[in-house]
């Protein structure tokens, strides 16, 4: 062992090591340096009080707080050790990393030299200019132009903050992709799926597997397979089974299923943001006041219009609307009136047997209190309806074909009827009228497809797309 005071240096190629005291081992080949340890090399400076160089490995041990600078770089920690061969270096102990760019912390940080990669392992952290990372580990990769994260991931950055148990981010763009469960949250707006990717050079992310998004602004929920997210416009497009959006409606929600939804937002004249609804094949939607089935649908939040498109059936209390296409017009979260055009039909059910009907080439049935109270008929109009005494017994039925009548309702009951235009009108008494034979063509009072609560849509849904 050979003890040197004063000043202790060991030259090593184009680095120096230089203490106030030192000691060496000639056995092991081991210079011990303490008081004042400097490690000078052609890019970089590092300094501690006490290091341990195995001259044969080339390996520089901490055994003491280490500083390290490297150009712009700073560098600490408590333990570790550093190979000048590979200029690989392992730092330990609140090992810290501070540059232009980025500042950064772990129980342990990893230093490839040759490639600038960077691991960092436990209680990770890295805050830079846009985004902020927390993670178990943290890789980055910089020949790649890419991180990894693992293990309890946060990332933020200027919009958004996601969560997850791994996720991957260029470097240079901050275009990101997720494995495992993740959430996003990015101001009224939240998405969380088993695996999301931003998609190259856009502002779409592609999430996939149990997804669930909702926009609390606009009080909508999403729930699908797979979905794809556009952040310049805040739309959102579904697929896949027991697709679910619900929409919150004053005192009620609309539960929508379909093979797609898109959800996107539109501006006004008047630059107001309003946000529009579309639904395609087997659209299935449960209201308490209003259930349907079609094949496709739009919805405006701007003017409050359903159109219903595609072999459309309406349900509300006990009234069946059909027709070509059908416009249910929205107020204050109620029904205001649905529109029938092309083929219009209107059946209002009496009592187990007896079925109120309304055709015509368009019928305008209007509503009170989400009851329908007015039907206005146009073109080729044709009607049954049973007539009852003050009572409420059955008197008979009437029968009646025109080119437009008007039919007012109380309780479900036909009160009142208009005709325009020479109607032909037949009186039947009971007893002497064909309750099924003699109903208006087209009749079809069939219910298996109306939904009879919220989840029972996908019941239907299978129904139509088996």
């Amino acid at each position: 062992t050979l003890s040197v005071l004063g000043l202790a240096c060991h030259p090593d190629g184009d680095r120096l090591i230089s203490s106030k005291k030192g000691m060496y081992f000639v056995d092991s080949a081991l210079v011990i340096f303490y008081d004042s340890v400097v490690v000078a090399g052609p890019d970089y400076s590092m300094r501690t009080d006490s290091l341990h160089f195995d001259t044969e490995l080339k390996r520089a041990n901490f055994v003491s707080p280490v500083r390290m600078k490297q150009g712009e770089n700073a560098i600490y920690a408590e333990s570790g050790y550093y190979d000048l061969e590979t200029n690989y270096a392992e730092l330990r102990k609140r090992a810290q990393f501070a540059s232009p760019e980025r500042e950064a912390a772990a129980d342990t940080i990893i230093f490839y030299g040759n490639s600038d990669d960077v691991i960092l392992l436990g209680n990770a952290w890295v805050v830079e200019a846009n985004r902020e990372v927390k993670s178990d580990r943290i890789e980055y990769k910089k020949s790649a132009d890419l991180a990894i994260l693992k293990g309890n991931v946060k990332y933020k950055d200027q919009n958004q903050i996601a969560t997850g148990e791994r996720m991957e981010y260029i470097l240079s763009t901050g275009e990101f992709k997720t494995e495992g469960r993740a959430e996003i949250r990015e101001a009224a707006q939240y998405l969380a799926a088993n695996s999301m990717e931003e998609i190259s050079g856009t502002e779409m992310i592609e999430a996939r597997g149990e997804v669930v998004w909702f926009d609390t602004a606009q009080d909508v929920s999403l729930y699908c397979e797979q979905a794809i997210i556009n952040k310049i416009d805040n739309s959102v497009k579904a697929y896949g089974d027991d697709l679910l959006l619900i929409t919150k409606m004053e005192g009620d929600s609309l539960f929508l299923t379909a093979d797609t939804l898109y959800s996107y937002e539109i501006a006004t004249t008047d630059s107001i943001i309003h946000r529009e609804l579309k639904a395609f094949y087997h659209v299935v939607g449960y209201k308490k006041d209003l259930q349907f089935v079609a094949d496709s649908l739009i919805y405006g939040e701007f003017d409050s219009l359903f159109r219903i498109y595609g072999d459309p059936v309406i349900w509300s209390d006990t009234s069946r609307f059909f027709g070509d296409t059908i416009h249910v017009q929205m107020s204050n979260d109620a029904i205001d009136h649905i529109n029938i055009i092309d083929n219009a039909f209107v059946i209002n059910q009496n009592n187990i047997d007896f079925f109120n009907q309304i055709r015509g080439r368009e019928i305008i049935a209007k509503f009170i209190n989400s009851e329908l109270s007015n039907t206005y008929v146009k073109g080729n109009a044709e009607s049954i309806y049973y007539a009852q005494d003050i009572s409420g017994a059955y008197i008979g039925v009437n029968k009646i074909a025109c080119s437009e009548m008007n039919l007012e309702f109380s309780n479900n009951q036909v009160d009142l009827i208009r005709f325009y235009r020479q109607p032909e009108s037949t009186f039947y008494p009971m007893t002497s009228f064909d309750h099924v034979g003699m109903r208006l063509d087209g009749f079809n009072f069939d219910e298996s497809y109306r939904a009879r609560f919220a989840r029972d849509i996908f019941r239907i849904y299978d129904m139509l797309a088996p």
